[in-house]
């Protein structure tokens, strides 16, 4: 007993240690590095200060979250600062939350580095919030907290587009209703799909967009790019993997449900905008994060655990090393 609470204080102290060192990676960054920086320095360096124009932002009408999360930010910080100051900040409510909902594990904490950290802590900041308040909304769900829970939902929305669907994972999840193995199955078929291009048609997608804004489906739908990606069949071997031990839960807690039936939903909306390559993969990395909470299932079985360590260092290095090889 004695040596399994010291190793449990151990995983603590290293999990705050190694936060600490990645949160600090985020906000200390050169500026630049990436390709959407300079959005982002000009969202900076547009966005009045709260205490100037108040809630009457002269910029876009959509992610109003972000920008009123901006506009205070750069009371305390310069331009890009202020920028690299909410990424650190979306970044340390994200380790929290999965602290919170792991017991301080490690393999999560690792997951995540691995697969997440250069995806939207290092390049997208405005979805790397969402994705914060959306944890956030999970974890109030679980915890029946459902007043809460709708508020950090209507947070993540207004925060970026992409989270619009987020209220759709617990909806799944009653749908799934611990049916994990369909689950699995239906991914597979919509994988399937997206091979031989059984895909909504541009035309279909084109009503789901708004009209008023500019249409997504017409700049970036590309055939030649559909196919089945070896790095989404690693996440759903992985998802598969977790079944095993949320099947020997006897309920699973509604926040591993939950967990679940976000990566799910991640999958049935991008096989709905598979010829929208930017936006499906946008949306699927955003529902893929509630996999770090899952993958804590790893200390109860074997298999689950080896997977976890596997992907993760496959993905850090597709993403830190290949990726950029490729594209220069």
């Amino acid at each position: 007993m004695m040596m399994v609470l010291k190793n449990a204080i151990v995983e603590k102290y290293l999990y705050i240690a190694i936060s600490i060192a990645c949160i600090s990676l985020a906000t200390l960054r050169p500026f630049g590095i990436t390709h959407d920086d300079e959005n982002y320095q000009w969202h900076a360096e547009h966005t009045c200060k709260i205490s100037e124009c108040g809630l009457e932002q002269e910029l876009h009408n959509y992610d109003v979250g972000y920008f009123f999360l901006l506009s205070i930010a750069i009371e305390f910080f310069d331009s890009y600062q202020a920028v690299l100051f909410l990424a650190g900040l979306a970044l340390a409510i994200k380790l929290a939350l999965i602290a919170r909902m792991t017991s301080y594990s490690l393999l999560s904490l690792y997951f995540y580095f691995s697969v997440f950290f250069l995806y939207h802590d290092v390049t997208q900041v405005r979805a790397s919030m969402a994705i914060a308040l959306f944890l956030w909304a999970l974890y109030l769900m679980g915890q029946e907290q459902k007043k809460l829970g709708v508020f950090a939902y209507g947070a993540a929305m207004l925060t970026h587009t992409q989270a619009v669907i987020a209220p759709l994972a617990q909806m799944t999840s009653k749908v799934i209703r611990h049916r994990y193995r369909r689950a699995i199955i239906w991914v597979l078929v919509s994988q399937i799909a997206i091979a031989i291009h059984l895909v909504p048609a541009s035309s279909i997608i084109n009503l789901i967009i708004r009209e008023d804004s500019f249409r997504l489906s017409e700049l970036f739908i590309d055939q030649s790019l559909m196919g089945i990606k070896g790095t989404n069949v690693l996440i759903i071997l992985l998802l598969a993997l977790t079944v095993i031990p949320l099947k020997r839960m006897s309920p699973p807690a509604n926040l591993l449900a939950f967990c679940f039936a976000s990566v799910v939903i991640g999958y049935v909306f991008y096989w709905l905008f598979a010829g929208i390559h930017v936006l499906s993969d946008r949306i699927l990395q955003f529902f893929w994060v509630p996999l770090a909470i899952l993958v804590s299932l790893g200390k109860l079985h074997k298999p689950t655990y080896i997977a976890t360590v596997l992907v993760g260092s496959m993905f850090f290095m597709l993403t830190a090393y290949i990726a950029p090889i490729l594209e220069s």
